[in-house]
């Protein structure tokens, strides 16, 4: 895929765009391989995309599977949580199984957390030569700072 540099006028437009890309790249990796791994960031910025994103119809939610790129090291129900913003701004909404959900468990002790975390990944990745994500969204902090 050859990068791309969108210019929009306002923040909703750009959402709206975003959305539209997004939702359009999970139904392709859907129809090329009947599911597609995608992976949140957090922060404050996804909070409207994701949003606008759990009102999209036209994903088959049970077939994509949320990672997360980064993770405070807090209880998921902390208003820190990079989990309890994506659940309450996107995954509470749609029709999307628990077990396609693997949330770092960040509340645990650091080697655990990171330990438990790889094997969900080793496993959800069982078989693939080399595993890769279908889609990463990654943020951008005001410092300069990705995921």
């Amino acid at each position: 895929m050859e990068p791309e540099i969108n210019i929009y006028k306002t923040p909703d437009e750009m959402f709206v765009n975003a959305v539209e890309k997004i939702s359009s790249l999970i139904n392709f990796y859907i129809n090329r391989h009947s599911r597609c791994s995608f992976v949140l960031s957090g922060g404050k910025t996804p909070e409207k995309l994701f949003d606008i994103l759990s009102t999209d119809n036209t994903v088959q939610w049970d077939r994509v599977f949320f990672f997360w790129a980064d993770e405070r090291c807090v209880p998921p129900d902390s208003p820190e949580s990079n989990y309890k913003m994506a659940n309450d701004h996107l995954l509470s909404k749609i029709n999307v199984p628990q077990n396609n959900i693997f949330r770092i468990p960040a509340e645990k002790p650091h080697d655990e957390a990171a330990a438990k975390y790889e094997a969900a990944m080793k496993h959800f990745f069982e078989g693939e030569t080399i595993p890769s994500f279908d889609i990463i969204l990654l943020g951008v902090g005001n410092d300069g700072h990705t995921a």
